[in-house]
């Protein structure tokens, strides 16, 4: 995936999946996790034909497909899962017959 990087973004080396998701601005965190990893290479993969497609492409005749590619590489990420769920309610907590 780094390899494949480099001709889009004229990269002379390899990067680290980190750097290459912030110098296509796609927001990332817990890498490393499998299923993360995954997902970031995903959406890395749709911004470098995005940017691909705009070097070698005239402006005017932009594929139709390009802006919903750089939409899903730029989602806002989910929000984070709290560590522990809040605490329910006192009313909640207990149970009654």
């Amino acid at each position: 995936m780094v390899k494949a990087a480099q001709h889009p973004l004229q990269l002379s080396y390899r990067c680290s999946l980190e750097s290459l998701l912030e110098r296509l601005d796609i927001s990332f965190r817990n890498l490393h996790a499998a299923g993360n990893d995954a997902k970031f290479v995903l959406r890395a993969l749709l911004m470098l034909a995005v940017r691909d497609a705009e070097r070698q492409l005239n402006a005017s005749v932009l594929p139709y497909w390009l802006p919903t590619f750089r939409a899903i590489a730029r989602a806002p990420l989910p929000p984070a899962k709290a560590e522990h769920p809040p605490p329910l309610p006192a009313a909640e907590a207990t149970f009654s017959h």
